[in-house]
């Protein structure tokens, strides 16, 4: 008990990530996708044609090369310890074998490939050994607990897999969660490393609210160090919350699920978009720019467009084994339907108008249409915000919004490469300025506001059906300092 009062002392100090710097850029610079899997139960008796080593074999190769992801993230359970029985009986060592030779064989590297622990890789072995002999992450530097980095020329992003089994090796039905004396060290020393992170992500085998005497110091970590998503696995089922803040992402069994099975996660401008899918159900597309606003009921951290960009990107992700032949996206009811075009391997981009959108909410739908002509859409809603008064290269949006419009920088890679796509006055010669005007960041903190019509303050948006924000009503003082802060502007922008 001492060193969870030790650690809940400490962990404030370390304050690091703010998931609510998301980005509209013009470019994909900023962008960054990984694939989550959990629950692969290796050698697992075989239930209504489940086969739990064929899906670990197909998730390794055929998932990865169709996707092409940063890396991969196995969310515990690896191996089903029941010996091809019902009843989990211990660690058995030909389940570990063959889940490594199927890794092993795959060429899962431990710089792509971050297995963890989950409670079926703990029953009578506390000390999680069998996992530290045969897992890729375990092999590779003997520990339970993993973290791993990546890093770019706008963001840092932080990556933690914690093992949440309790450590006391207790048989089946026994699953006690939560996190001893070695986790929270490596959890406090992780987050001392890194509190220059910008974006924080978590996973556990457990969901959060299973943690027992921890529950508090999980929940601590995620809301004072600003953590954008928890991602957890076991459950065998899939849903997207938010909690205190922080983006809950439960995925299905890789072995023993029929759905939602395969979890994507993309990061772009910092900005979070993610879903789950079935196993070798192709195609998929993921928009990623701009941002679900009801991305798990209310996107706490989406952005708002200023209706000044005459060319506002649109970026997604679609995958195929077979490849992707075409892209196109439509904005609510065929207002504006225009082509994305391939900008990378699995990324296509495109621009729509937003001086034509009314302040508000919009639907855009992208459909991917594969080489075998088979076609899958995403739906999402973003937001438009009226822009009174545009100025370049910064402008200030109401009290509640700060939005910087950024010109990209003559040496930027970001290129039109279609005049159809392009605003006229940017489609002049290789030496302009500016391919696309527009970096606009969030608001500060979660929006917490009595519903209301979408974009009357430019960031806040309705809590009726075409708004992803409910809650208390704002203090009166709130609106008054907002009008003071709008005041100091006006009077600075006039004396310029």
């Amino acid at each position: 008990m001492g060193r969870l009062i030790t650690t809940l002392i400490i962990f404030p100090f370390l304050l690091a990530a703010t998931p609510d710097t998301a980005k509209y850029r013009p470019d994909a610079d900023d962008l960054l996708y990984f694939l989550i899997i959990s629950d692969t139960h290796i050698d697992a008796p075989a239930d209504s044609g489940k086969e739990a080593t064929e899906n670990l074999h197909w998730a390794t190769t055929t998932l990865v090369d169709t996707v092409l992801p940063n890396f991969l993230v196995n969310g515990g359970d690896l191996t089903d310890a029941t010996g091809g029985g019902l009843i989990p009986l211990g660690q058995q060592e030909m389940e570990w074998d063959s889940y490594q030779s199927i890794v092993d064989g795959n060429g899962m590297s431990a710089d792509f490939y971050y297995d963890m622990p989950g409670n079926h890789d703990h029953y009578l072995d506390g000390a999680l050994q069998h996992y530290v002999d045969h897992s890729v992450q375990g092999r590779h530097d003997g520990k339970t607990n993993h973290a791993w980095t990546s890093t770019n020329d706008q963001t840092k992003y932080h990556f933690i897999a914690v093992a949440s089994a309790a450590s006391d090796g207790l048989p089946f039905p026994e699953d006690n969660v939560g996190l001893d004396e070695v986790d929270l060290a490596f959890l406090e020393e992780t987050l001392s490393l890194h509190n220059d992170a910008d974006i924080l992500t978590v996973f556990s085998h457990h969901p959060a609210a299973y943690y027992e005497e921890a529950k508090s110091v999980i929940y601590d970590v995620l809301s004072d160090h600003g953590a954008t998503a928890f991602i957890h696995g076991h459950t065998h089922g899939h849903s997207l919350t938010w909690q205190q803040g922080t983006f809950h992402f439960e995925i299905a069994s890789l072995g023993k699920s029929d759905d939602d099975q395969v979890g994507l996660v993309a990061y772009d401008g910092r900005g979070m978009s993610a879903f789950a899918f079935a196993l070798d159900q192709w195609p998929q597309v993921l928009i990623t720019a701009p941002l679900d606003g009801k991305l798990g009921g209310s996107h706490q951290y989406d952005y708002m467009i200023p209706d000044s960009l005459d060319a506002a990107p649109v970026r997604a992700l679609a995958f195929h084994p077979e490849g992707i032949a075409a892209v196109a996206a439509t904005l609510d009811s065929g207002d504006q339907s225009f082509p994305l075009l391939k900008e990378g391997e699995r990324l296509w981009q495109g621009n729509f108008d937003a001086t034509k959108l009314a302040s508000g909410p919009h639907k855009l739908l992208v459909t991917a249409t594969a080489a075998d002509n088979t076609t899958a859409s995403h739906q999402i809603t973003f937001y438009v915000i009226h822009d009174d008064d545009p100025v370049e290269p910064h402008i200030e949006i109401g009290p509640e919004v700060d939005a910087d419009i950024v010109a990209a920088p003559p040496e930027s890679d970001y290129e039109v490469v279609s005049p159809d796509l392009a605003a006229p006055d940017e489609m002049s010669s290789p030496d302009t300025d500016t391919s696309i005007s527009t970096e606009v960041a969030v608001a500060d903190g979660p929006r917490e506001v009595a519903p209301g019509p979408p974009g009357v303050t430019g960031y806040i948006k309705s809590g009726s059906d075409d708004g992803c924000t409910t809650g208390e009503s704002r203090p009166a003082g709130a609106w008054l300092l907002g009008l003071l802060l709008l005041g100091l502007l006006v009077v600075r922008r006039r004396t310029a």
